[in-house]
């Protein structure tokens, strides 16, 4: 049995495998994996955009509780607590940033979620700056830390005079009564109540 080829059937055959697409389908791939780091990077931009925009600070801490990075928020509540925030960044968050912080709520929030790896929200009392804070912390896939938080003191303080302000009336052996845009009474307190005879629910 003999077989014969020509020369355009082997330079065909070898085209193929060499060449197992089309030029425009190379190219075509070609630009597809050139792309993907574009894309990665265009992403890592928009996040980061996000991130220095929002009013909320957003610290990323590592599986070595090593700061290291902060957006333009928490960079303004360091800078307000006299620490530079360049100097800051690498640094051992407690040993080293925050050293005053290790026995606060805040810690102990932040310990929870690195060991149980599990999502932490926290209102707490921050004596070395003598702020309220709202910490939302959560675990990162590569074992750190993201934290967001928010200054709550003036929601903190405002909350403080109006129970402080409903400890007095109450309190007052004056009648005293609140009445609204209707005309009707929605309570009054004890003074009232020793005076008139009616509870409020009356």
């Amino acid at each position: 049995l003999s077989m014969s080829v020509t020369r355009s059937e082997t330079v065909s055959v070898t085209a193929d495998i060499v060449n197992p697409f089309g030029a425009r389908e190379l190219v075509a791939r070609v630009k597809a994996l050139l792309e993907v780091p574009r894309v990665r990077r265009e992403s890592e931009r928009r996040v980061s955009s996000i991130l220095e925009s929002i009013t909320d600070g957003f610290q990323v801490i590592d599986a070595d509780w090593r700061l290291t990075y902060m957006n333009a928020e928490a960079k303004r509540t360091l800078v307000h607590n006299g620490i530079d925030p360049e100097w800051a960044i690498g640094k051992h968050f407690w040993d080293e940033v925050l050293p005053q912080g290790k026995g606060s709520e805040i810690a102990t929030a932040l310990r929870r979620a690195m060991t149980e790896r599990t999502a932490v929200a926290v209102e707490s009392y921050y004596p070395p700056w003598d702020r309220w804070y709202y910490n939302r912390v959560y675990p990162l896939p590569e074992g750190g830390l993201a934290n967001y938080f928010q200054d709550i003191s003036e929601r903190k303080a405002a909350e403080q005079a109006n129970a402080r302000l409903a400890a007095i009336v109450e309190s007052s052996p004056d009648a005293i009564v609140s009445k609204d845009l209707n005309g009707i009474i929605p309570s009054w307190n004890r003074g009232a109540l020793r005076l008139l005879g009616f509870t409020d629910g009356e």
